[in-house]
């Protein structure tokens, strides 16, 4: 499979200036039909054929139970059109291709709303400029029936590499959509506001859960390397199943979906020295119409079918975009894979 190309910023401009915003996306978020305590999440289409196509992406494991559809709130067809032309029309030429998280990109949120905590790390000044910003899987409990989620958090290395801070919840834009009580936009059900939603972290070398005492919940500093796999729990879960397993890296667990391993262009931390080292698929999504009434879908092959590769992480901190954004994103100065 090939490697992953940074999607061309050029693209995201003009969705960005003439496609719907994060906000209106999250007005409109998806609660999952099958896992009640979280919603769907907002993510972008960059295909020419269906460039600026919003759709619905669970986090879950199980795609099959989900399948990824287009979101309630779209530009119109003719909005559409406009885009594409205006693409076509840039110099050098467009490079389309690749698919995107709206809550991790500036450019989809209001202007007004970008010094906004969510999009903290993302300001010149901080560790995002200075390739210090990366993401940590977290297995999040939000629901005594299901397994934890996995769930990409962000996280912020200090100058010496020695520790990442993840803080949150209200700086991490994956849980203001994912999580229903957090979502800002959304509006409340008819039942009332949803209550907001607090978060503890698992101390393994305790065998507990920190309890957390307000809704900001965790501003947690993990050593590097990473020896064990973040867990958190909602407050309200009392039953964690397996979580020792889980922290320990020790339990059998799905690969990690490949929309969600690259939809967020940064690299990863991956602990170290785990029984068992994390999966993850090779797979490329399509936009497929499908026979009532699927509809129109986006869909990717599993395991065992052509066109999808198993693959492991390494251990530490990955360098994958680091480089590919190093290399240049212009026409003057290509990207090349080999």
């Amino acid at each position: 499979m090939s490697t992953p190309i940074p999607v061309d910023r050029n693209l995201i401009a003009i969705l960005g200036e003439h496609g719907p915003g994060f906000e209106l996306a999250c007005t409109r978020s998806q609660d999952c039909k099958v896992c009640p305590a979280i919603d769907h999440v907002t993510v972008v289409c960059l295909e020419e054929q269906h460039f600026g196509l919003l759709f619905d992406y669970c986090l879950l494991s199980d795609i099959s139970r989900c399948p990824m559809k287009p979101s309630r709130v779209q530009s119109s067809e003719k909005e559409r059109a406009f885009m594409l032309e205006r693409a076509k029309a840039l110099k050098g030429g467009p490079r389309f291709g690749g698919w995107v998280y709206m809550g991790m990109v500036r450019e989809f949120w209001k202007e007004s709303n970008r010094g906004k905590r969510a999009l903290s790390l993302f300001s010149p000044s901080s560790a995002w400029a200075e390739g210090r910003t990366a993401l940590v899987e977290a297995l999040i409990y939000v629901h005594e029936d299901y397994f934890p989620v996995s769930v990409p958090l962000l996280g912020e290395i200090n100058s010496t590499k020695s520790e990442v801070t993840i803080r949150g919840p209200y700086h991490q834009p994956l849980l203001l959509q994912l999580l229903p009580g957090l979502n800002p936009f959304k509006r409340p059900p008819k039942s009332g506001r949803l209550p907001i939603p607090v978060l503890d972290p698992y101390e393994p070398s305790l065998q507990t859960f920190k309890v957390s005492k307000t809704e900001e919940s965790f501003c947690i500093r993990l050593p590097l390397p990473l020896t064990s796999v973040l867990v958190l729990k909602l407050s309200s879960v009392a039953m964690t199943l397996l979580v020792i397993n889980f922290a320990a890296g020790a339990e059998d667990m799905p690969p990690l979906c490949s929309m969600k391993r690259n939809f967020i262009e940064l690299d990863w931390i991956w602990p170290v020295g785990l029984a068992k080292r994390r999966e993850y698929l090779e797979a490329e999504w399509s936009v497929v119409q499908m026979p009532d009434p699927k509809g129109l879908v986006a869909v990717r092959p599993g395991p065992g079918e052509a066109g999808c590769q198993l693959r492991r992480v390494g251990e530490g901190k990955e360098v994958r975009w680091e480089e590919l954004n190093k290399k240049g994103l212009d026409a003057e100065n290509p990207i090349i894979i080999a």
